[in-house]
């Protein structure tokens, strides 16, 4: 997993290779500035004209670095000097001096009038970095306000310039609009909110070979989980075994109106490999359950469950809110002791009746953004509300599980996780239901909450980009992505050194 740092700590990641190493800051700006050259020329290539906005510090620096290798491929390029060059950085100063020993540079001073840009150019913003802590103001501003109305691609270096990295950026600020943002070594917080998006565009990270004893003496507490992260966790299965070796799921899921919710669950929790499901359900939900899934069994909804007899419970997907369905919830919290995967309906039920505090400990709830405000209240940014998610895991003892473009689990134990797999076409109703059986899959194969869960997360989006590359993400269905399930359990297995 890639941690997540804050803005000092990254700096001071900087500055421990400079001092454990044998490279000095201009030589890993050099670096830096070069991995960027190298995306830019390879998803850009055919791109002539280039206006490169630097500012007076290390970002800049990257700027004027890029601009040197742009020219050195044969490319037209200008270079907009945005900020005071009277107040350089030693070594934004030095790479502006290498720069104008190349004769076809056009370089720029900017002060209240703005040069006009080709329709042609691609623009590179190189203003401010991570180092930006405060609203930018004057012709700087004028600056950004004005590339964020031209229609060219612009490519942030490092940071959209004027967006902060480690808190909410006020609405009313300027801020560079960005298709894309090459960012270097890990990512940013402000990348993975929705707030943010107009801003940061598609965000990659490029690899510039910090000291990696540093990232090891940091303890992070914040990461981002990347398909390769799943090998060793992933549970293996020996010739001898039999069904009870892989668990016993319950899924309390569907009515006689949402028989697909119970359908999607039940489906997608067998296919993720549980020895047995059992499903309670209203009784209309029988006859198509045994039609699509001869596999699974049947608890019609009036009987009392033994939850001991169970290794994992799913409860929520379809069940409604009803008086039946706030009695079955109600005696849920009151008899099952263990860990319980809450998703949908249920998590609307102990909003309505304020019962958070009567979740089991280390529980596994998975709310999108209004049933999150129900449960735990309004937020008035993404910042905010991670800061309430991260709260109350610890308070609860439980495992929340944000969904999103960029779902995010956090734990009782203070980790916060936020995945990669998934695309908007899983923007459907459905998605849930399916996250739900894979996780009380996983749970009832023996895998702890936090493995089940941010395994869980991973696969559910996998499967979804999978199906996507087939489908689309216009016509992609949740039932699809239940079909690609196989084929991220064929690449985690080939892939796995046990197989």
């Amino acid at each position: 997993m890639l941690p997540i740092l804050d803005a000092k700590t990254i700096r001071a990641w900087d500055q421990f290779t400079i001092d454990h190493t044998s490279i000095n800051s201009i030589d890993l700006m050099e670096k830096a500035a070069t991995a960027c050259f190298q995306w830019i020329s390879i998803n850009y290539n055919s791109v002539d004209e280039f206006v490169i906005l630097c500012g007076n510090g290390n970002n800049g620096g990257d700027g004027l670095v890029i601009a040197r290798w742009l020219l050195r491929s044969g490319k037209s390029v200008k270079v907009w000097l945005v900020n005071d060059t009277v107040l350089l950085k030693p070594d934004c100063k030095k790479n502006l001096e290498l720069l104008k020993l190349i004769d076809s540079v056009e370089f720029i001073e900017i002060n209240s009038l703005m040069p006009t840009i080709s329709p042609n150019a691609l623009v590179i913003d190189a203003i401010f970095g991570t180092g930006i802590d405060r609203r930018i103001e004057g012709y700087t501003a004028d600056c950004i306000n004005f590339i964020n109305n031209i229609n060219n691609t612009i490519i942030s270096i490092d940071m959209p310039s004027g967006l902060l990295s480690d808190m909410s950026t006020d609405v009313s600020w300027p801020v560079v609009h960005a298709h894309h943002t090459l960012s270097f070594q890990c990512p940013k917080l402000a990348f993975f909110f929705k707030e943010n998006y107009r801003f940061v565009g598609n965000w990659h990270i490029l690899n510039i070979e910090l000291e990696p004893s540093f990232e090891a003496s940091v303890n992070s507490k914040c990461y981002y989980q990347e398909k390769s992260d799943f090998l060793e966790i992933w549970p293996s299965r020996n010739k001898f075994d039999a069904k009870w070796h892989y668990g016993h799921a319950l899924l309390i899921a569907g009515t006689k109106d949402k028989v697909g919710a119970a359908l999607m669950a039940s489906e997608a929790a067998l296919r993720t490999g549980v020895g047995l499901l059992s499903l309670q359900s209203d009784d209309l939900v029988a006859v198509p359950l045994f039609a699509r899934l001869p596999e699974a069994m049947f608890i019609n909804n009036s009987k009392e469950i033994q939850f001991n007899k169970y290794d994992a419970v799913g409860v929520g997907p379809g069940i409604g809110i009803n008086d039946m369905s706030v009695l079955k919830i109600k005696e849920i919290l009151t008899h099952c002791k263990k860990p319980l995967v809450l998703d949908a309906d249920a998590l609307n039920i102990i909003a309505q009746n304020q019962w958070q505090d009567s979740i089991p400990i280390n529980s596994i709830l998975t709310p999108h953004a209004r049933e999150y405000e129900r449960l735990f209240g309004a937020y008035q940014n993404e910042f905010e509300r991670l800061k309430s998610q991260q709260e109350f895991s610890i308070k609860h003892n439980i495992y929340i599980m944000f969904k999103s473009a960029f779902s995010v689990l956090t734990t009782p134990n203070g980790l916060t996780i936020f995945n990669s797999s998934g695309n908007p076409g899983m923007a459907k109703g459905g998605s849930g239901d399916v996250l739900t059986g894979i996780i009380t899959s996983l749970l009832a194969q023996g895998l702890s909450p936090f493995d089940a869960a941010k395994l869980g997360m991973m696969i559910h989006g996998w499967a979804a980009d999978l199906a996507k590359e087939e489908i689309g993400e216009t016509a992609l269905l949740p039932t699809d992505y239940i079909g690609f399930l196989k084929d991220v359990f064929k690449l985690i297995q080939k892939k796995s050194p046990l197989n």
